[in-house]
C-alpha cells in the first residue's frame, strides 16, 4: 500500500544511488525494477567503472545484448570508460572493435580509446587512429 514505481522512477532512484556511491542500493533497486531500461543499465555499468569492476560491467553489456534493448554508442562509451579506469587495454580493444561492427562508434569513443591507449603506453597505436 505505497507507490509502485515505474521504470522512470527507479532510473531516477538507481542513477541517484549511483552518483552517491550507493552501489549495493542500486543494484538492490535495478533487481527490484524487473524490467530496466538503457538508462538503468548504463548507470549500473557506470557503478562497475567506479568499484573497477570490468568483469561486472562486461556481464552487464552481455546482458544488456541479449535483451531486447539495443545498446547504443553512449552505453558502449560507458562500458569502454571502464576499461579505461581499469586501464585493461586489451579490454577495450576488443569493445572497440564491437563497436565498430555494430557502427556504434562516435567521437567518445575514439577519445576514450585514444585515453586507454596512451595510458598504457600504445603511443604508436593512439598515432594510428589520429
Amino acid at each position: 500500500d505505497g507507490v509502485v514505481l515505474d521504470t522512470v522512477a527507479y532510473g531516477v532512484l538507481i542513477k541517484a544511488a549511483v552518483e552517491s556511491g550507493r552501489t549495493d542500493l542500486a543494484r538492490e533497486l535495478f533487481r527490484e525494477s524487473g524490467n530496466p531500461d538503457l538508462l538503468n543499465y548504463m548507470s549500473m555499468i557506470r557503478a562497475a567503472g567506479r568499484e573497477r569492476d570490468l568483469p561486472k560491467a562486461l556481464r552487464l553489456l552481455e546482458e544488456l545484448e541479449k535483451s531486447p534493448l539495443v545498446p547504443d554508442a553512449t552505453t558502449y562509451n560507458c562500458v569502454l570508460e571502464a576499461c579505461a579506469v581499469c586501464n585493461d587495454r586489451e579490454a577495450a580493444d576488443r569493445l572497440f572493435q564491437r563497436m565498430a561492427k555494430t557502427e556504434q562508434i562516435d567521437v567518445v569513443s575514439y577519445n576514450t580509446y585514444l585515453k586507454v591507449l596512451l595510458s598504457t603506453g600504445a603511443h604508436s597505436q593512439a598515432s594510428g587512429i589520429l
